[in-house]
């Protein structure tokens, strides 16, 4: 017994040396931090040698007028021609197809609940001796409620019979 007693002496003397060289350790591991920490502070510039940066007051975004047109899902710009036409500058809308198609062009426009009602009631308007150039409809924004119906179509079509 006195064998088992002694061993158990010599491991409890082992651990009390294990314990001070892992203090020893972390106290040097810390005492390391502290002059990482102190060095990066004394390298720090001071205040008056840093220029003095202003936040440039972000500009007043403007909400889009239209936020859905034909084929924006699939990366389409919204045409000018487009935006022109639904001020009612139908004449700069007209010059872009008069110089594509040398033909004098009309515009005709009708608005709808959704695309479909648009579309269905300016198709209604075009006469049957007009041909189709370009069919396109715009939603505006939920921002504007200068409009009854939120949808419009455009159509621009070459009378046949001139």
């Amino acid at each position: 017994m006195t064998f088992t007693g002694v061993n158990f002496y010599l491991n409890k003397e082992i651990n009390v040396i294990e314990c001070f060289r892992m203090r020893k350790i972390a106290s040097g591991i810390f005492i390391s931090f502290l002059l990482f920490i102190a060095a990066g502070c004394a390298s720090a510039p001071e205040n008056d040698s840093v220029p003095e940066i202003r936040a440039e007051e972000p500009a007043a975004v403007q909400p889009e007028v239209f936020d859905d047109w034909r084929y924006r899902g699939f990366g389409q710009e919204l045409p000018e021609w487009a935006e022109a036409a639904f001020y009612g500058d139908t004449e700069t809308a007209e010059s872009v197809f008069l110089q594509e198609s040398g033909d004098s062009v009309q515009i005709l426009t009708a608005d709808g609940a959704d695309s479909d009602q648009a579309e269905h009631r300016l198709l209604s308007q075009i006469p049957e001796d007009a041909e189709i150039l370009e069919l396109f409809w715009v939603r505006v924004s939920g921002d504007y409620e200068f409009r009854a119906e939120p949808y419009t179509a455009f159509a621009v079509i070459r009378n046949l019979q001139n």
